[in-house]
């Protein structure tokens, strides 16, 4: 039997990483937090790949963190850990509980080297990322030697281990857009920042750390300035559907509306998300499990607002 050998590819820019990827088609390799698991294979033998691999850490062109024109524009090999960092140092850009994700994410170590492009890439449903991207309505940048595209988050990621990548495209930067009734905010470098009044996250699983979620769950809430109007809301969960869950519709219902008037109508929004919440029986959880958890978590939301 013919054994193909296989390649490892150490580019230093981009140009040279998608001229590899055209052509040999190599996957890339991120973190490899993810990559390295789902190809172990017995203990002691090495993890098996099925065509060449294209290691991206030394491209430092994917390793920025910049702002233009009202966009956070993050590299997709930008580190977990560092990312959060980013977020704390500068609270005017990002809110705060993208931190807070980030430091329930795995372990310090995975988070070290995990990168949000190979999470993002990684296209898993409990992936922890996504109910913050959903929510901020952000956008992916992917390269080909061919050119350079820009989709939404929901439409480059399409399911469980599905996302809408060429096979001689990477993906390159992750897009945070601002918008609304955001500031601009000229100290701040040229950005824009979205003051949001409660900013909510939960994640269920199996431990406090160092765990995959069961489902997840994301609030945002801009109040007017006397506490009592809704001007913006975003509302998001992770691992209750194949993708992420977010209902521009219901929330477009929300704005406008007082705190009492939700508080009033509680059952009724309940009754809107439920159907949206679709989740699976797995080795974590159940789905009812699942679905019964996530609409408690959006009641005591909007109920202790």
């Amino acid at each position: 039997m013919e054994v193909t050998e296989l390649r490892s590819h150490l580019p230093r820019t981009l140009a040279e990483a998608l001229t590899i990827r055209k052509n040999c088609s190599a996957i890339p390799f991120a973190g490899g937090t993810d990559a390295i698991v789902q190809r172990r294979t017995w203990a002691g033998v090495p993890v098996q790949f099925q065509a060449d691999v294209l290691f991206l850490q030394y491209i430092q062109e994917l390793t920025k963190m910049e702002i233009e024109k009202g966009q956070i524009q993050i590299g997709a090999m930008v580190k977990l850990a560092d990312l959060a960092e980013y977020v704390l140092a500068n609270p005017h850009l990002l809110p705060h509980v993208l931190a807070e994700i980030i430091q329930e994410m795995a372990s310090p170590a995975i988070r070290n080297i995990g990168t949000i492009g190979g999470n993002i890439c990684n296209a898993s449903p409990a992936g922890d990322l996504f109910p913050f991207l959903y929510a901020m309505d952000a956008q992916v940048e992917v390269q080909s030697l061919a050119g350079t595209r820009v989709l939404p988050i929901n439409e480059f990621w399409q399911g469980p281990r599905r996302i809408q990548l060429a096979s001689d495209e990477l993906l390159t930067k992750v897009i945070i857009p601002y918008a609304g009734k955001a500031t601009y905010e000229v100290e701040a470098g040229s950005a824009y920042r979205e003051d949001w009044t409660v900013q909510y996250y939960k994640k269920v699983g199996t431990r406090k750390t160092e765990t995959l979620s069961k489902l997840s769950f994301l609030g945002l809430m801009k109040l007017s300035d006397n506490g009592q109007m809704i001007e913006d809301v975003r509302i998001s969960f992770g691992a209750v559907a194949p993708v992420a869950v977010r209902s521009i519709a219901i929330e477009q219902g929300l704005i406008g509306l007082s705190v009492a008037q939700v508080k009033d109508q509680l059952d009724s929004i309940l009754n809107q998300y439920e159907p949206l919440i679709a989740p699976i029986d797995d080795q974590r959880s159940t789905a009812a499990y699942r679905k019964k958890v996530a609409l408690r978590i959006l009641r005591h939301f909007l109920k202790e607002l």
